[in-house]
C-alpha cells in the first residue's frame, strides 16, 4: 500500500525521474521520464529494462554533451557518488534543447541505487539569456548616453555662454539653444537613473516619512511637505529614494496651473498611508483624464514639453515595479494629483 502511493505521487511530478540499480539498468520511471521526448540526450529515452551506460555510449555528439555525459558514466561505474550538470543538445532550434542532469547514489536494504533527475529547463533557459542579452545591451546604451552623449551637450552648453558673451549675439536666440541643450541634458540624466536606479538589491524596513523629508530637503523645492502618517516599508531605500524624488518633484513642478497667479509656495504636498500602501498628493492643478491612461509611459509629460523630460513619471513606475508594487494616477480630494502606490509590505 505504502509502495503503491509513493509510487503514485513521484508519477504526479512534473521533473522526469529514474530509479537504477547498480549496474546503470532502469529499473523505476515516473510517467515524466516515460514521456520525455528528448532523443540524443544523456540519458536519453532509456525506459525500464534498458541500460543508461549503453545509452550513453551512443551519443555520438563530443563537443555538446561529452562533459554531461562523462559526469554522467562517472556516477554509472561508481567512480563519484553525484552529479549535477546542465546541458544542451544540438537541434534545428537557436539555442538547442537545455537540459538538467542530475544523478546521486543511494543505499537501500535491497542494495544501492541511483536516482536520475533530467527536467528540461530550455524555455527557462531562453528567458534567462534574453534577459542577459537586455541587460548587457541596456548597461551600453546606458553607458553611451552617461558619457558619450553628455559631453558634447556638455561642451555645446560652455559653447554657448561664451557666444552669449559676445554683444553683438541675439541673445534670445542663444537662449532657446542653450534651453534645449539644457533639457537634453535632463532626459540624459532621468535616461540613465531610468536604467540604473530602478532596480532592488536589497529590502529592510525604511521609515517612509523620514525618507520623504530627506527627499524634499534635497531637491529644494517651492511649497509645503505633509508627513499625515508614516510607518516602516520594506524596501531597497536608495530606490524608495529615486521613486518619492520623482514624484515630489513632479507635485512641485507641475502643481500650478498656467493661468494660476496664486503663489507656487502655498502648494502643499501630502505623504500618507492606507491600508494596501502609501499615497503622494497634492492640492495642485491636478492631471488631465486624458493624460491618466498612458501618464507612465516614457516621454509623457503633465507640463510643458519644453521644460520637462516625460520620463520622471517612468521612473516612478520602474522603481515602483521592481519592489512588486502598483502604482496609480489619480484625483485628490483637493482636485489635485494624487498618485498610490498598492502592494506594500510594513514591517
Amino acid at each position: 500500500m505504502r509502495d503503491a502511493l509513493l509510487g503514485q505521487v513521484v508519477d504526479l511530478l512534473d521533473s522526469p525521474l529514474a530509479v537504477l540499480d547498480d549496474g546503470g539498468t532502469v529499473v523505476y520511471t515516473n510517467d515524466s521520464w516515460e514521456s520525455l521526448d528528448a532523443t540524443g540526450t544523456v540519458p536519453g529515452a532509456v525506459t525500464v529494462g534498458e541500460s543508461c551506460l549503453l545509452a550513453c555510449e551512443a551519443i555520438a555528439d563530443e563537443t555538446v554533451t561529452g562533459r554531461a555525459r562523462e559526469s554522467f558514466e562517472a556516477v554509472l561505474t561508481g567512480d563519484i557518488d553525484s552529479t549535477r550538470v546542465s546541458y544542451t543538445t544540438p537541434g534545428p532550434a537557436t539555442l538547442g534543447r537545455r537540459f538538467h542532469l542530475r544523478a546521486r547514489r543511494f543505499e537501500t536494504p535491497d542494495g544501492e541505487y541511483i536516482l536520475v533527475e533530467h527536467p528540461e529547463v530550455t524555455d527557462q533557459y531562453q528567458v534567462s539569456r534574453e534577459r542577459d542579452h537586455y541587460e548587457q545591451t541596456l548597461a551600453d546604451v546606458t553607458s553611451v548616453i552617461s558619457h558619450d552623449i553628455r559631453s558634447p551637450m556638455t561642451a555645446a552648453l560652455s559653447w554657448a555662454e561664451l557666444i552669449d558673451a559676445d554683444p553683438d549675439t541675439d541673445s534670445e536666440q542663444v537662449a532657446r539653444v542653450t534651453s534645449a541643450l539644457e533639457r537634453m541634458n535632463a532626459m540624459a540624466d532621468s535616461s540613465v537613473t531610468l536604467a540604473r536606479e530602478t532596480g532592488v538589491d536589497d529590502v529592510a524596513p525604511v521609515e517612509l516619512g523620514r525618507v520623504a523629508e530627506t527627499v524634499w530637503t534635497d531637491i529644494d523645492v517651492a511649497g509645503e511637505l505633509v508627513v499625515e502618517e508614516s510607518d516602516q516599508l520594506f524596501a531597497d531605500e536608495r530606490t524608495l529614494e529615486v521613486l518619492l524624488e520623482h514624484l515630489l518633484r513632479n507635485a512641485a513642478q507641475h502643481g500650478t496651473r498656467a493661468d494660476d497667479e496664486t503663489d507656487i509656495e502655498s502648494l502643499t504636498v501630502s505623504v500618507g498611508l492606507f491600508a494596501d500602501g502609501f499615497y503622494i498628493e497634492d492640492d495642485g492643478a491636478g492631471i488631465e483624464r486624458s493624460l491618466r491612461d498612458n501618464l507612465f509611459e516614457p516621454g509623457v509629460t503633465t507640463g510643458a514639453a519644453q521644460n520637462h523630460t516625460g520620463i520622471g513619471l517612468a521612473i516612478v513606475e520602474r522603481a515602483a515595479e521592481a519592489h512588486g508594487w502598483e502604482v496609480t494616477a489619480g484625483e485628490s480630494g483637493d482636485g489635485g494629483a494624487r498618485f498610490e502606490i498598492t502592494g506594500v509590505t510594513r514591517s
